[in-house]
């Protein structure tokens, strides 16, 4: 990797938390020893099918790292194929919110992406790029009686990010759903959202909810989260 390149990369790595530095660097010394030298190098793996799929991921985390606004055109192409492997799909999709890129191409994938994973990516993307104009599409995808709940989820948690009141009324159904991962995420977007109106229903929740999301707690835990942050909002 030319000195430029890989100087920028190895000092942003360096100031990642410690736990996290130390893969890192790994993942960069991986890089080079594959070859990569320069941008050109660096995207041509991210685009290349016949390369291993965890490098293509590692290439399309440096571009993120990077902040490599140039090939955020090579990054939207590659998380619009319906055969993008799941960790560079993801890798791209968060290289681009570094990136502040992308928008519009996530929110078609949130309503027409062809897979899940590209569906739930863009849910994700629309959050953290805090896109306003996504409400309505949002709001439709936690609505839906076909969607996927792992992507009802993630479209209730970006709701809880763009802060938008016209999400309350679907986020109040959501918090009913029969999925714990859309009644969780529901309830943690209603603390967001700051509606005091919410309150006797997370009350509730708080103390009868006992549907679990592996991996982060109970819908009471976050109920309980939620009332708090309402009341600490007054």
């Amino acid at each position: 990797m030319s000195t430029s390149l890989y100087g920028r990369l190895r000092s942003a790595v360096e100031e990642l938390p410690g736990a996290l530095k130390g893969p890192a660097l790994n993942d960069v010394a991986e890089l080079e020893g594959h070859g990569v030298v320069d941008a050109e190098s660096l995207i041509r793996v991210v685009r290349s099918v016949s390369e291993p799929d965890h490098l293509r991921a590692i290439g399309a985390w440096a571009v993120g790292v990077l902040r490599e606004a140039a090939m955020a055109p090579h990054l939207e192409e590659v998380i619009q194929r319906a055969e993008t492997p799941e960790a560079l799909l993801w890798e791209a999709t968060k290289a681009l919110c570094r990136l502040g890129r992308g928008v519009e191409i996530f929110r078609r994938l949130l309503l027409d992406g062809p897979t899940v994973q590209a569906r739930k990516a863009s849910a994700y993307a629309l959050g953290c790029l805090v896109d306003q104009e996504a409400t309505a599409g949002l709001c439709r995808v936690l609505d839906s009686s076909t969607e996927e709940s792992s992507v009802r989820g993630q479209a209730a948690e970006a709701l809880g990010y763009l802060g938008d009141h016209s999400a309350y009324s679907h986020l109040i159904e959501a918090a009913s759903d029969p999925s714990a991962e859309v009644r969780y995420w529901a309830v943690f977007a209603l603390g967001q959202l700051g509606d005091h109106r919410a309150e006797p229903l997370l009350d509730r929740l708080r103390k009868e909810d006992s549907g679990q999301l592996q991996g982060w707690g109970t819908v009471a835990e976050e109920a309980a989260r939620a009332l708090e942050a309402l009341r600490g909002s007054a």
